[in-house]
């Protein structure tokens, strides 16, 4: 999430998960309890030969990034109860206790893809006769998997995308719209889904299905990534101009709108697609939201 300020008052743009889902979800954007973080913070620190250092911080600095992420057992999350974040953003959001400021809030059509293309590489083929064992490694919940798994049935041997939607409806899609409709009830809020279904892959090699828009492929379109080619088409091109014009005006104005770009309204998910710029309805159906609502 980051916070925007301009002239009078702040706005907000939330971007890659509002850190308001499950946190005992693989690969969820959530946040936990002090005490949890500075667990994991020993155990990795333990885990590289650092635990008993003088100086921890001094000692970690000193360890190549490959053995960092190789001890690293998953995505860290951050943790609350500091001064910087005070309350669980959840809590504090379904409460109502945040600052009341216009937000840019939204996710990628296709979140959940490269994790799923990820397992699948890493020995983990999903066909319609594993998927329920896969499902089973990642909710573990008595009876959940089942009913994962009646709600998003595999019915052929590539089932990777079936599972990549698991994993972004489940973590980024349906927390994004929950979030959304708090934040709407109380501050103007515009909301997009990315949809550019060729969007440049941000990693090298061959993934096992097509993957969309998954998890970060909208950053490209935004900022300078420091050296990362920008291998758009004329159409992305466009798509990307669109999208700085949005993201700059709305820090600039506290509203994204202007006469060069198409209309985005409030109240409805603008989908952001090459030469297709327009407000869907259709996105909460689409991503099973109604399942998910009662599934935490």
């Amino acid at each position: 999430m980051a916070t925007v300020r301009g002239r009078g008052p702040g706005r907000a743009i939330i971007e890659s998960g509002p850190c308001t889902g499950r946190p005992d979800r693989p690969f969820a954007p959530s946040s936990v309890p002090l005490p949890t973080a500075r667990a994991a913070g020993t155990a990795l620190a333990a885990k590289v030969g650092c635990r008993s250092a003088h100086d921890v911080l001094s000692c970690l600095r000193r360890v190549t990034v490959p053995r960092l992420l190789a001890a690293q057992d998953t995505d860290q999350q951050p943790a609350y109860a500091t001064p910087l974040l005070p309350t669980d953003p959840a809590a504090a959001i379904t409460a109502g206790r945040f600052h009341h400021v216009p937000v840019l809030i939204g996710d990628n059509h296709d979140e959940g893809n490269g994790w799923a293309a990820g397992i699948i590489q890493a020995g983990n083929p999903v066909t319609p006769e594993t998927w329920p064992e896969v499902l089973s490694a990642f909710f573990p919940a008595p009876g959940e998997a089942k009913e994962i798994v009646h709600e998003y049935p595999v019915h052929r041997p590539d089932g990777g995308p079936v599972f990549g939607a698991v994993i972004g409806d489940a973590n980024f899609a349906c927390p994004t719209a929950r979030t959304d409709a708090l934040l709407a009830a109380q501050v103007p809020t515009w909301r997009y889904e990315f949809a550019d279904e060729h969007a440049p892959p941000l990693t090298s090699g061959t993934p096992p299905f097509p993957l969309g828009a998954p998890h970060a492929s909208e950053l490209p379109y935004l900022f300078d990534l420091g050296g990362r080619p920008r291998d758009l088409t004329a159409a992305q091109r466009r798509l990307a101009d669109t999208m700085i014009d949005y993201w700059t005006r709305f820090a600039r104005t506290t509203d994204p709108n202007s006469s060069s770009s198409p209309y985005w309204p409030r109240r409805t998910v603008l989908s952001l697609a090459p030469d297709h710029i327009a407000p869907t309805h259709t996105a909460e159906p689409r991503h099973h939201c109604a399942f998910w609502n009662t599934h935490g």
